[in-house]
């Protein structure tokens, strides 16, 4: 399953994002979104967890949570959102969290 994460303070970062996720469930993958030109931040990030029960868990746990002083949406991704196009999910074959 692929968890998108808004409202992201603009510090934040592939590896806190990990350490935030990590007590809830196995991350396969993620990725902060960052502006192509300015490398900057856009405030929002995907999560790819393989197992959905632990998806949905850490769905549920981290929703309206704060998170570097800021209030975060934890939700599934919508396939249509346009960052998604952005990320790619990682295969099966290849396990890789960016830090």
């Amino acid at each position: 399953m692929i968890i998108f994460v808004g409202n992201l303070d603009y510090a934040a970062t592939n590896k806190t994002l990990l350490q935030l996720f990590t007590p809830y469930a196995a991350v396969k993958h993620l990725e902060v979104m960052a502006d192509k030109i300015t490398g900057r931040s856009r405030g929002c990030a995907f999560v790819q967890i393989e197992e959905k029960s632990e998806a949905e868990y850490a769905i549920t746990a981290l929703h309206n949570t704060k998170f570097m002083q800021k209030i975060i949406v934890v939700c599934e991704a919508s396939h249509k959102h346009p960052l998604r196009k952005s990320f790619t999910p990682v295969g099966k074959e290849n396990v890789s969290v960016k830090k």
